[in-house]
């Protein structure tokens, strides 16, 4: 996932709804996963992400609620964990 600007899912997508960030597949075979929802925090401070995949992974964070405006902070290749980011709260 080298990609910058990956594609988004379709409107036909199976589509699951969860409180947690997280995915673990029952399946052996590859498989394009999206977790697509907002983070509000609670307080105002600064936040490290980190990815963990066994195989190819690509985490975005949008500067505000438009996924057109999602820049690439991690990545499974050689970045897994993103630099500081400031989040405000009761914001999405």
């Amino acid at each position: 996932m080298a990609s910058s600007a990956p594609p988004s899912p379709s409107g036909s997508a199976t589509q699951t709804w969860t409180d947690d960030a997280s995915y673990v597949s029952t399946t052996y075979s590859d498989e394009t996963v999206w977790l697509i929802g907002f983070v509000r925090v609670v307080k105002t401070a600064t936040f490290t992400f980190t990815l963990l995949t066994n195989g190819n992974g690509a985490l975005f964070l949008s500067t505000d609620d438009s996924p057109a405006n999602k820049v690439l902070i991690a990545d499974a290749t050689a970045n897994i964990q993103s630099n500081p980011i400031s989040l405000q709260n009761d914001t999405k």
